[in-house]
């Protein structure tokens, strides 16, 4: 288990605890002269913002309204999540674990 910090302007010393599971469905080759392997595997990620579960509990209770990411304004390598309701910027920025 590794704590990463998240890079959000408004929140610098904050932490998030992110959980990654790694499935190997099947092993296809190896190279043991290249010194790698070939393999068909599954990645998992989770984590939990608690203010992103309060925004999401919100928006489902009134089905008129809509939550999804702004990709224009997120950057996943930064750990930067922005979202938009009813297709209106959040005020608020997320974590978004970097996983490239």
């Amino acid at each position: 288990l590794q704590r990463i910090a998240a890079t959000m302007s408004d929140a610098p010393d904050h932490i998030t605890e992110v959980r990654v599971r790694l499935f190997v469905n099947r092993l296809l080759g190896v190279d043991v002269i290249k010194q790698t392997f070939t393999a068909q595997i599954k990645l998992e990620a989770s984590w939990v913002d608690p203010d992103l579960t309060e925004l999401h509990a919100e928006v489902i209770k009134d089905t008129e309204r809509v939550l999804e990411p702004d990709d224009a304004k997120s950057n996943q390598r930064k750990g930067v999540l922005r979202v938009l309701v009813n297709g209106k910027r959040h005020r608020k920025t997320f974590f978004a674990p970097r996983l490239a």
